[in-house]
């Protein structure tokens, strides 16, 4: 809520903010948490004497810059406030608002709404397991209910229809793409060269960026991220080996140890594998229900453009390979003593389900790649020429945020 807090404007109301603040509840509330928020309000007087009496007895707990502290019960402001609660009050997660003048009656209050939240949902979960929630239909509708401001509660943004293509995307791939070894070496040492350049420019730049790699088994992935990391300075960059979840993790919203390993502004993160686990091997193998897969494309979409609206630069990577040339690498992994470690037998039981894979990486492509956040799909049956075009996009995709920071700061100025 600071966030929409001006000193000169009081409350203001940024579309983008409040949507963002809303699926993020929506996300946490049909994963199956609950969400309490509470609003404790005070008159103009009482604020002004506990101010002064907290100024005068705890000096240490004032801060002098904080841009509430011109904040005035205004008409202005008042309306502005309430503005802001009614457009954050839904159904999944209401504002709950607290006369605080009496602080006992407050405590009592707040307590009271958590425990009575708590016995109601128990009780519910006791008498049947909770619905999957409803996909929100093309225009999101409101919620008819009454609230505490006496009007409609706020709709959630409905996420966009993203219908899959009648022609299969992955057909659309010639995996008969490659590059001789020779020129190979050469545009990898030049491409490695650049590529270390521009990670000094995107760290003096304060420049996050984060790599995702998704692939058919056997399809290079790992090659070509050993080589992209060797350009890189370990500084500032980190490879993240995603595998199946821990039991602490699974105890939280399946995104919630991505999000945990997000870079600070100026380094790079590379995940191999990744978020998209929920739609391809979670949907697949049953790990998830199939509420849970369905609704993931929206959530993914929702995070990944709040990521890309507040700076990050996102490249995303599937590599492509067909039936033949993933057996041929399976068995080369089965003879070769040094790669051995690399094939399991889950491997195998994968490629037996080649076609439900195929289904939802389809399906997978078609629903997240929205132009800010695009997928590269890389044809992968000769790993170099792979590598060389994700050094090339990579490259492509660096120069051009490093361009659009220069730009932005010299509009600022």
């Amino acid at each position: 809520m600071q966030r929409n807090f001006s000193e000169k404007d009081g409350f203001t109301l940024p579309k983008r903010e409040i949507a963002a603040i809303l699926t993020m509840e929506k996300l946490f509330t049909d994963d199956g948490a609950l969400v309490f928020k509470f609003f404790l309000h005070i008159g103009k007087k009482d604020q002004k004497e506990r101010i002064k009496k907290v100024r005068k007895e705890h000096p240490e707990l004032v801060d002098p810059d904080s841009p509430y502290r011109n904040f005035r019960e205004d008409a202005g402001s008042v309306a502005a406030l309430e503005n802001l609660l009614e457009a954050t009050n839904t159904d999944q997660a209401p504002w709950t608002l607290v006369a605080a003048t009496d602080r006992r009656f407050a405590i009592t209050r707040v307590f009271s709404t958590i425990i009575e939240g708590m016995e109601a949902r128990l009780s519910t979960a006791a008498a049947e397991p909770a619905p999957a929630p409803a996909t929100l239909p093309a225009a999101a509708t409101a919620a008819t209910a009454t609230t505490a401001f006496g009007k409609k509660k706020a709709k959630v943004p409905a996420p966009a229809s993203v219908p899959i293509p009648e022609t299969p995307i992955l057909d659309a791939l010639d995996l008969s793409l490659a590059l001789p070894e020779a020129e190979y070496e050469k545009r990898q040492k030049k491409y490695s060269d650049r590529l270390h350049e521009l990670q000094y420019a995107i760290h003096r730049d304060k420049i996050p960026v984060v790599m995702v790699f998704e692939g058919c088994d056997a399809a290079g992935k790992g090659g070509a991220i050993i080589r992209l990391d060797r350009a890189l300075n370990p500084r500032c960059s980190v490879v993240e080996p995603v595998a199946a979840p821990t039991p602490e993790e699974k105890g939280h919203h399946y995104l919630w140890r991505f999000v945990c390993n997000l870079p600070p502004a100026g380094d790079i993160t590379i995940f191999d594998r990744s978020w998209y686990g929920r739609v391809l091997v979670e949907r697949v193998e049953g790990f998830c229900t199939t509420a849970e897969w369905q609704r993931a494309y929206d959530e993914i979409n929702a995070m990944e453009e709040y990521l890309v609206r507040h700076g990050v630069v996102l490249l995303k990577f599937w590599l492509q390979i067909d039936q033949d040339v993933q057996l041929q690498r399976f068995h080369e992994r089965e003879t070769d003593p040094l790669k051995k470690y690399k094939i399991t037998d889950e491997d195998w039981r994968n490629r037996e389900k080649w076609g439900l894979y195929r289904g939802a990486i389809e399906e997978m492509l078609a629903k997240t790649s929205p132009p800010r956040a695009p997928w590269t799909l890389v044809e992968a049956n000769d790993k170099y020429y792979a590598r060389v075009k994700i050094f090339k996009t990579t490259i492509r995709v660096l120069e051009n945020a490093i361009r659009q920071k220069k730009k932005r700061i010299k509009q600022s100025s």
